[in-house]
């Protein structure tokens, strides 16, 4: 079923001919299922506008009103401009966070629409990296760095035209505006982003214990690169001979390699009865053994002490 038209203007009430209302619902249709307020112009170069009740309007001249300006009033109406056209029915998607989740998110925004104004929020210093490969750069199996950038803003912006800002930490979300407050990390500069859609990708956080000592100078964890390069340097500075790896799961599994790889004798601390708590027992039981047959790994979980 097509939506309802009302045509908005000087003249009483009128009927659009068929050709054109159906044009004209089709056009609000496709409008109103991607997009909350947009103009969209129809073939007599009018103007469909839902407002906030779904209800489109047409204003059948060739004059088209700015986004917004009839809703209770008569329309003010200025020369046609495509540029406006473009401008008004396009949807503007903002993401919140890159790397894996927010990068994917843009990719596949602009795969279904390619005409919307995307922008994606980071608030680190790379939008798109390979973050399962830290430990490996650690380990000396990733010799360069820069292996593990995906994409820069740059390239990201000629491949998908997606508007990428780094270093900008998002502050407050106002739903009822549709903005988005943020804060460049590097200059201090407040900034506002306007959106018909907010996809949120901040992605997870290490946890750390709350006890003493987690704020020393040799303690990290491992979330970005700018983690991997601390972690790097400090061992290339220091040349330390023991390590604890805090977390049996994925990457603590892989950090305990990668810094068995670098001549450290290394214990590992679970919480759980097991490592990988997603495996099975008996699965991770064989991990366990693989861990404890070498001679620079020692094992600590909730279930046993093994040494």
């Amino acid at each position: 079923s097509f939506m309802r038209l009302r045509v908005a203007s000087e003249t009483p009430a009128q009927s659009l001919s068929t050709s054109d209302t159906v044009a004209a619902d089709t056009l609000a249709f496709f409008a109103m299922s991607r997009i909350e307020t947009a103009i969209i112009f129809t073939s007599l170069q009018g103007c469909v506008c839902p407002t906030v009740y779904h209800e489109a309007v047409c204003v059948n001249n060739k004059s088209a009103p700015l986004c917004g300006d009839f809703i209770t009033e008569a329309p003010r109406m200025i020369p046609y401009d495509e540029s406006i056209e473009r401008r008004c029915t396009m949807k503007r998607i903002l993401i919140i966070g890159g790397v894996a989740a927010g990068a994917t998110a843009a990719a596949r925004a602009r795969r279904l629409d390619g005409e919307a104004d995307i922008t994606l929020l980071e608030a680190g210093d790379d939008v798109s990296f390979a973050n399962c490969g830290l430990p490996y750069f650690i380990g000396g199996d990733v010799k360069n760095r820069s292996d593990l950038i995906l994409a820069s803003p740059e390239t990201f912006h000629d491949q998908y035209r997606v508007n990428v800002h780094t270093a900008t930490e998002v502050s407050a979300i106002d739903r009822a505006a549709k903005s988005v407050s943020a804060v460049n990390k590097k200059n201090g500069k407040k900034l506002t982003f306007k959106y018909d859609a907010l996809i949120l990708a901040q992605g997870g956080k290490p946890i750390v214990p709350p006890l003493p000592g987690v704020d020393r100078k040799n303690v990290f964890q491992l979330w970005t690169l700018d983690d991997m390069d601390k972690i790097n340097s400090f061992i290339k500075e220091n040349s330390p001979r023991t390590a604890v790896v805090v977390g049996g799961g994925f990457i603590g599994l892989e950090m305990v390699e990668a810094l068995a790889k670098r001549g450290m004798q290394v214990q590992l601390v679970e919480m759980a009865p097991q490592i990988m708590p997603l495996l099975e027992a008996e699965m991770a039981g064989f991990l366990e053994k693989e861990l404890l047959d070498r001679k620079s790994t020692r094992l600590n979980s909730s279930h046993a002490t093994l040494s």
